[in-house]
């Protein structure tokens, strides 16, 4: 765990998001909504989660980690605005993705106003690293295993107020808490209070373990 308060006062948000653009740029003032898992995680589903988000927030900015595989962020990159141009008829709304380096993890980590669980294949030590920074994370849970990582570490903490029904409530989740800061301030101080008890439950251990003894008799 990094001290994120400390790293935040440190960091020029418009120089690092600025210079982190791969279309034109636009005003980079609004949430930073961050999406920490690997590119080849998003599914075209989560795609068009991404580009209503930013539809329904206008002045928020999706912020992603970059890949060493360039061919997988140019695709990424075409996949978005042939999708902005059906659902919205330009692509407007990229102007307001931003990408970053891997190095860059900590320091927009730092200044994110909450982290997005990518779906169908959700993330595991992303989003215990959004959590235990208590930077907010909502996650939207899949039918299977792959998808539900976030929703789980939740349950432990018996905290599931980001965790969405489906990717309306998604979506509603996430800017109501891009743009509500008292919303965003409350969900914090929760998470940061129930965060503690992850560390305190072997109930997913013995459960793994009951699993394999069983499997390899």
């Amino acid at each position: 765990q990094v001290d994120l308060q400390a790293s935040a006062h440190n960091i020029d948000r418009n120089s690092l998001l600025t210079g982190a653009r791969f279309g034109p740029p636009e005003s980079s003032g609004g949430a930073i909504y961050l999406v920490l898992g690997r590119l080849f995680k998003l599914h075209p589903k989560f795609d068009d989660v991404l580009l209503r988000i930013l539809d329904t927030d206008p002045t928020g900015i999706i912020a992603l980690i970059i890949e060493p595989q360039r061919f997988i962020l140019h695709d990424l990159w075409s996949r978005l605005k042939k999708r902005a141009l059906f659902l919205f008829g330009n692509d407007l709304l990229l102007r307001r993705i931003r990408f970053l380096h891997y190095w860059k993890y900590i320091e927009i980590l730092s200044i994110a106003t909450l982290v997005l669980d990518t779906y169908p294949y959700g993330g595991c030590l992303t989003a215990l690293d959004a959590m235990s920074n208590g930077v907010p994370l909502v996650t939207l849970p899949s039918t299977f295993e792959r998808g539900r990582f976030a929703a789980s570490i939740y349950a432990q903490m018996n905290f599931t107020h980001l965790v969405a029904r489906d990717a309306d409530d998604f979506i509603s989740i996430v800017t109501r808490l891009g743009t509500d800061a008292t919303f965003r301030d409350q969900a914090i101080a929760s998470l940061q209070g129930a965060y503690p008890q992850v560390h305190h439950t072997r109930d997913v251990a013995n459960e793994w373990a009951k699993f394999f003894t069983r499997v390899l008799r």
